[in-house]
């Protein structure tokens, strides 16, 4: 306690000097030139001394900066053409502008490679950030979040079976990789290690962007942010109007290797002072058919009703408040590797359901010390069931874990000067973990331990600071650091007893950026970032893959050394960058055979023999030391008018130090390639390849893994075509995926992907 004191003693000092400055002032209005409306939510910025803000709902703004001022006031916005003014003004002077912004065609459909509206801050990021923006959610036509991020830089999407998806970033999947629902922290103590369902709680028809951030980001969002980071951030509609808009919605989704039917309708409307967005959907998705002669997998299929709620309240320019409710329920969904293996007739999910709620306050005052501030308070619930039945026995196990989470966390950002900006937060998250199970047999039933101990509590903090220095008009300098707490008890059975743990982590940032003109940075970084223990490493009882995971306490955080050097280019044909990576991890929670009640096997009728089917016990270590390195290319280049260029392509490589093996799950080699053709914004076409070479590095888990073939994962090549076309009231987008009906499989993976698809993605705005 002692230190977080002194920690958030030195964060107090660090912002004092900021309270008084006499400051110039540069204010205004944006409006569209055409409708003469005011433009919320553009980025204005001084270009040199890198400080800005956004403009209200009535298209407002003001900058506050000290001392004399020459340089170029930059308006900014995905959908309007980049505005430059040049700007000389005294010390204290104040200017007030009516500026004009022109409407531009978004001819650059390969969004999903080089961002969206945060363009400029996501090019200026010292780590490797893309942002997929709904309209790419549509051109998909993918029935899971997940599998929105298929073909993103750097992503592989594993699916242990068709109602499930989990992406690995750099090498890391599952309880590596942090996944934010509007900063919300969606990753429990339950999460895993290997591909998880928890993505797929999340209805992307509800989302207006999807924000991946490579590599450790613990400094911000502290532990799990090792593999990287994914952002989901709801829509909320906008409206300048005092009069109030409704714009409904009828979204219909269809696809013919799962005879997919998904159907959505949104309602979405306000004023200036009251806004919201509001999604419900029903989804039918039955088994999958493969490709070449696997044909059907069954069972696959699975069902889903879901609903999102967003609110806004607009208390004035500078405050409001947001409200947000979602609600998934996920029906029936089986876990086909175990069926594929025969060892199971039953292995079923249900329920799958996730409820979510926050308040969310924002201040974003002017002429304040206060650029920017949030405040959050959420409450989760997770219910999951499962339902196990061997083959061959009449035995069925029922399981049940419930885990209720409230969370808080509260942000800022600071103007200390025209070259210093100063970010900090705080957070707090408390898991209530209820499991139970059951054993029913045909002439009674037994109550059995769940996968955790029933009541076991999970708490976690975090305090950080955030400094951006702009050193000179070309070189940025980034530092940060942060402290977190985790305490976390259980009451584990003998001959452990109740299991208790606290300890505290340091997390840091250093990174700089270098712009030797306006198209290109050059970045490099080191991140310290870090995992503690979960429930799943240190309490858990539960059938894996291969066998059943035992407790293993007291095991040691994991730790993340990420060094990386970056190139992106920003021009107006050419977009992209490159990344290298080298991430040095050590205390490796890695899975190798262990004991249970002194046993190598889980004796499932308690005569201390290894009966035919009694698997064998698994347990987690600290192995040491591993490393993970890689590169990622991506890129779009505009080679004509109406012709685009896109593509991605990244190498991971993994290696156990300790255990003298490649890490378990690390990718091939992949990538996607495509070309885009479009007439005006409202018709268009592109026909891309996606690829993956063989991944024959395998350790130990990997071969012992019955989803991974033996001898590794075959690679594979698909053909895909996509288009769409708009009219005044309706959106048409088409994929015909896998054209040539390849067989094949992500790395990891316990199904096969579709073979020959068409999926039709049908919009209708009245």
């Amino acid at each position: 306690m002692k230190r977080v004191l002194i920690f958030i003693s030195g964060i107090m000092l660090l912002w004092a000097p900021v309270f008084s400055q006499n400051r110039g002032e540069i204010s205004g209005v944006v409006i569209d030139n055409k409708t003469n409306i005011p433009v919320e939510a553009v980025n204005v910025y001084l270009k040199a001394m890198k400080i800005g803000t956004y403009t209200d709902r009535e298209g407002r703004f003001k900058i506050s900066f000290s001392g004399s001022l020459k340089d170029y006031l930059i308006i900014s916005h995905v959908s309007y053409n980049l505005k430059e003014i040049p700007l000389k003004l005294k010390e204290n002077e104040k200017k007030y502008l009516e500026i004009k912004i022109n409407q531009k065609i978004l001819n650059l459909k390969a969004i999903d490679v080089i961002g969206s509206s945060l363009e400029e801050q996501v090019f200026n990021a010292e780590n490797f950030i893309n942002i997929v923006p709904r309209e790419i959610f549509k051109e998909k036509s993918y029935e899971n979040t997940s599998d929105i991020l298929k073909g993103e830089p750097g992503i592989l999407v594993q699916k242990t079976t068709y109602g499930h998806g989990s992406p690995i970033i750099r090498g890391l999947i599952g309880k590596y990789v942090l996944l934010l629902f509007n900063g919300v922290r969606l990753n429990k103590p339950t999460f895993r290690f290997g591909a998880n369902q928890y993505l797929n709680t999340i209805l992307p028809e509800a989302l207006d962007n999807i924000m991946v951030t490579r590599g450790p980001t613990s400094v911000a969002y502290g532990s799990d942010a090792i593999g990287g980071t994914i952002n989901l951030i709801p829509r909320i509609f906008y409206s300048n109007t005092r009069h109030f808009q409704l714009k409904p919605e009828v979204m219909v989704r269809l696809s013919t290797a799962d005879k997919g039917k998904n159907y959505t309708f949104k309602l979405e409307g306000g004023n200036e002072r009251f806004s919201f967005t509001g999604v419900g959907g029903y989804k039918d998705i039955g088994d999958l058919r493969a490709g070449k002669n696997v044909n059907v997998q069954s069972p696959t299929g699975w069902s889903e009703i879901d609903g999102n709620i967003n609110l806004r309240y607009t208390i004035n320019a500078n405050n409001s408040l947001d409200f947000n409710y979602l609600l998934v329920n996920q029906k029936e969904v089986p876990r086909y590797d175990k069926y594929v293996t025969g060892q199971y007739q039953k292995y079923i999910y249900e329920p799958q359901k996730r409820r979510l709620s926050y308040i969310n306050y924002n201040y974003k005052p002017v002429g304040s010390w206060i650029s920017d501030f949030q405040w959050n308070v959420s409450y989760q619930q997770e219910h999951e069931g499962k339902t196990l039945q061997k083959t061959g026995s009449s035995t069925v196990k029922k399981i049940m874990n419930r885990i209720y989470t409230i969370g808080t966390f509260a942000c800022l950002s600071s103007i200390v000067s025209e070259k210093h900006i100063i970010k900090g937060g705080i957070e707090y998250y408390r898991d209530i973990v209820r499991s139970s199970g059951k054993k029913i047999k045909i002439d009674s039933s037994e109550e059995i331990r769940g996968d955790f101990p029933d009541k076991s509590i999970y708490n976690s903090g975090g305090i950080y600071i955030k400094d951006e220095y702009l050193y000179s008009k070309k070189l940025n300098l980034t530092a940060g650091l942060r402290y977190s707490y985790f305490a976390f008890k259980s009451p584990l059975e003998a001959p452990w007893g109740t299991y208790s743990q606290n300890f505290g982590n340091l997390s840091g940032l250093i990174g700089l950026s270098y712009k030797p003109d306006e198209r290109l940075n050059i970045t490099c970084s080191y991140s310290r970032g870090f995992r503690a223990p979960n429930f799943n490493d240190t309490v858990v009882l539960k059938v894996s893959n291969s066998g059943v995971d035992a407790p293993s306490p007291y095991l040691k955080p994991e730790i993340s050394n990420n060094f990386e050097l970056g190139l992106k280019i920003n021009d107006k044909k050419l977009a992209g960058g490159m990344f290298l990576f080298y991430n040095r991890l050590t205390n490796l929670i890695e899975r190798k055979y262990g004991y249970y009640q002194g046993l190598p096997f889980f004796d499932e009728n308690n005569n201390g023999i290894k009966d035919k089917g009694e698997v064998p016990i698994f347990q987690k270590f600290n192995t040491g030391k591993s490393y993970i390195c890689g590169s990622e290319l991506y890129f779009s280049f505009k080679a004509s008018s109406s012709i685009i260029l896109n593509g991605n392509c990244f190498y991971t490589y993994g290696e156990n130090i300790s255990l003298k093996e490649p890490m378990s799950r690390i990718p091939p080699f992949m990538g996607k390639f495509g070309i885009r053709w479009y007439k005006t914004r409202n018709l268009w076409i592109e026909t891309f390849l996606r690829f993956a070479t063989k991944q024959d590095r395998l350790s130990q888990r990997d071969i012992l893994d019955t989803r991974i073939p033996e001898g590794g994962t075959p690679g594979y090549k698909t053909v895909n075509i996509k288009g769409g076309i708009e009219f005044s009231s309706l959106k048409l987008n088409i994929i015909f995926e896998n054209i040539f009906d390849e067989l094949y499989k992500e790395h990891g993976s316990g199904i096969y992907s579709p073979g020959r698809n068409l999926s039709i993605s049908i919009n209708v705005v009245p």
